[in-house]
């Protein structure tokens, strides 16, 4: 029997929750690819916005009541308009050439309180060698949106209105500079390049100078504040001193002229590798009493998966000369510490209903507009899909004439969730004709997909799996098949794909191995329906839903008998100790592994698919919620390797020194990718839900632990 969906409005699927439900939330908020963040309050909705590249609609806006749920609620700029104003000769739809990795990044979103209209700012690509700014603006945050083109480029621009209205930008990469907007007319909200400013430079661009960091490459990301009476302009340096990608404070009294000084507001990582959380916004939550909290939107670097926000709180800390910063992260002895899970900002809610609305991960298309989860790779041919030609479903013609997926137009898309997920989606075949393929990616600019391929006038199909453009398998579908359901899964992590097809919807059989997922340079993966053509324009297919399901427990909630991944930690013990270089190595570190699938490259970007907690020292520790022990339970395994015969593993409740739940001694795997299982009986007086640490003891940098399990 058939599974049975409902509508739209419903999400079905099992999709990351990042509210815990106990006053917690665990990171990454939106655990997907949504990158270079920026964030505003306008009463008490909060905005999101992030890079969008080559996918269309570009720009995606999201709003939230309380910073932990987010939806989408519109994306600027509108592609038309965009197509309009772009240089002769642009490839944003794909006509002669491509903009993967290129399109619009980090922009900007503000509110001008005087003019009451919300502006998007960004620079764009595409496709041609002249960059441009362009900026959106609306009298509400669900658009509609106008765009106005600006006369140059605004590298990774900062927007920044003062009271009376005037706007200027703060942009650029590694040497920063200021740019000032003039208002054209008050009743649309059109601003342009203000040529007075100062004079142009040999490039033609009117921009003075702002600030030169040097102590770490290409800074960027610029978010402008005015705070009371103090200018705050955060940006982020890639590799400094501290061995890691940071987010740094350039603070003035006098935005035009400076003194300017500057300060590390967050040089921490988290529970994904050595890249620290850099890049994002910063807002206020009023509380009654008439003070604020401050929260930061800031995104962790996870590779394929792409760039995933964490809310990360902010404290405010006066430095030596009496200077207010603001800290992201929680305090901590020397600095900051990116939180995994940390208590939810404090903002009470009065709609429950729309402050818990998820984003949509399943789609029957039964309503005659594409929903806002939806962007298209680049911008699409409208005239070749349709949801009212048959109602309750997506029709896709046939756009383009190629054998390559990156090539063809009308790819739809989601992004990937992580850490393991899949997408289904059943298709409607028997309009296809000869030469056409249709089917379901897991891509970037490469790819690899599994799909139907129509093989003659008459109507025989093939079903395939292709990677990055090499046929790998195909097999005959039986003679007269009109309707396939087909899988696509991104393997834990997101670096492998599996695909997986039925011809009942009940039944899901395996097609081909697990294939190594081709990842680009800024965006993350993404599954995509698709349909082109070999030879010649004509024939369609009708999707008749898409689905994301994901297997992580909801609620960061680890049950009792599964397996609890070592990197999945909440909290983790974490000094900066000043001077030293880099800070990774002092505290404990997730690092990658071939535990699972041997291979010969073994590298953060190579060929290990696997995460392993590593970098211990003597004593260090990590923390674990919402461990689900149910009656009691009687043993734990960990799956670990060591180079010593000392080491010993312990499991404490609440607290590093609290009570003994289970004592775990190590022997000599051998080397560190070399890895076994380790058994210990536990306390069973534990039962029900419960707070563990994980404590290493031994000597330094010779313990790495891959997951445990509690049975």
């Amino acid at each position: 029997m058939e599974q049975q969906h409902t509508t739209a409005s419903d999400t079905l699927a099992s999709v990351w929750i990042a509210d815990n439900e106990d006053g917690t939330y665990t990171n990454n908020v939106l655990r997907a690819d949504f990158p270079d963040t920026d964030v505003i309050r306008v009463e008490d909705t909060y905005y999101l916005i992030s890079t969008s590249m080559h996918l269309f609609p570009g720009g995606p806006i999201l709003s939230s009541k309380d910073l932990v749920h987010w939806h989408f609620e519109s994306y600027a700029p509108p592609y038309d308009q965009l197509l309009a104003l772009a240089n002769p000769g642009q490839t944003m739809d794909l006509k002669n050439g491509h903009i993967y990795d290129m399109g619009a990044w980090a922009g900007s979103i503000r509110y001008n309180q005087k003019l009451q209209k919300f502006y998007y700012l960004v620079n764009i690509q595409d496709g041609t060698p002249e960059e441009y700014a362009v900026l959106s603006v609306s009298d509400s945050a669900s658009g509609p949106w106008k765009l106005y083109r600006l006369c140059q480029r605004l590298y990774d621009p900062g927007l920044l209105f003062e009271d009376d209205g005037t706007a200027y930008v703060i942009h650029g990469q590694g040497q920063l500079y200021l740019t000032r907007l003039k208002l054209v007319d008050e009743q649309s909200g059109e601003y342009a390049i203000d040529e007075t400013f100062i004079e142009a430079n040999e490039s033609g661009f009117h921009d003075k100078p702002f600030f030169n960091y040097t102590d770490g490459h290409f800074n960027e990301g610029s978010h402008a504040y005015k705070i009371s009476d103090t200018y705050y302009v955060l940006t982020t340096p890639t590799w400094g001193k501290t061995g890691t990608k940071k987010e740094i404070c350039i603070q003035t009294k006098d935005l035009l002229n400076g003194p300017y000084v500057v300060k590390d507001i967050h040089s921490s990582f988290m529970n994904f590798g050595e890249n620290g959380v850099h890049q994002g916004g910063i807002v206020d939550v009023p509380l009654k009493n008439g003070k604020f909290e401050w929260w930061s939107i800031i995104f962790q670097d996870c590779h394929k998966l792409g760039r995933t926000p964490t809310l990360q709180p902010v404290f405010w800390e006066s430095d030596e000369t009496g200077l207010l910063w603001p800290m992201i992260g929680a305090k901590n002895k020397n600095g900051c510490l990116a939180v995994s899970t940390f208590q939810k900002p404090s903002i009470k809610i009065k709609d429950t209903q729309t402050y818990t609305k998820q984003i949509l991960y399943l789609d029957d298309f039964e309503s005659d507009t594409l929903d806002l989860c939806w962007q298209w790779n680049h911008i699409p041919d409208d005239s070749k899909w349709s949801l009212t030609e048959r109602p309750g479903h997506l029709r896709l013609h046939t756009a383009t004439v190629t054998g390559n997926l990156s090539k063809a137009r009308n790819t739809l898309r989601q992004r990937v969730i992580g850490s393991a997920s899949s997408a289904t989606i059943k298709l409607d075949i028997s309009h296809m004709t000869d030469g056409d393929i249709a089917g379901l990616a897991v891509h970037q600019q490469d790819y690899n997909y599994i799909a139907v391929k129509c093989v003659s006038n008459t109507g025989e199909k093939q079903l395939q799996i292709n990677d990055n453009g090499i046929e790998i398998i195909s097999e005959e579908l039986p003679a007269k098949t009109t309707t396939i359901w087909l899988r696509a899964v991104a393997v834990k992590m997101e670096y492998r794909s599996k695909f997986y097809y039925s011809l009942n919807s009940i039944d899901y059989k395996p097609l081909g191995d697990t294939y190594e997922m081709h990842y680009g340079d800024y965006v993350g993966m993404g599954y995509g329906a698709f349909h082109f053509t070999t030879k010649a324009l004509g024939g369609y297919v009708d999707m008749d839903f898409f689905e994301i399901d994901t297997q992580t427990p909801n609620h960061n909630l680890k049950p009792l008998g599964k397996k609890i991944e070592a990197e999945h930690y909440d909290n983790q013990k974490y000094e900066l100790y000043p001077n030293m270089e880099p800070q990774y190595q002092n505290n404990p570190l997730t690092t990658w592994t071939s535990d699972v699938h041997q291979t010969a490259l073994l590298t953060k970007w190579g060929s290990a698919y696997d995460l392993a907690v590593s970098n211990l020292h003597d004593g260090d520790w990590v923390e674990y919620n919402r461990i689900d022990l149910g009656s009691g339970a009687k043993r734990v395994t960990v799956r670990a390797s060591s180079t010593c015969d000392t080491g010993r593993l312990e499991f404490h409740a609440d607290t590093p020194d609290g009570i003994l739940v289970a004592s775990i001694a190590l022997t000599n795997t051998g080397y560190e990718e070399c890895f076994q299982d380790f058994c210990a009986e536990t306390a069973s007086s534990f039962t029900g839900i419960q707070k563990l640490v994980l404590v290493y003891h031994g000597p330094k940098k010779t313990c790495r632990i891959n997951w445990f399990l509690f049975q």
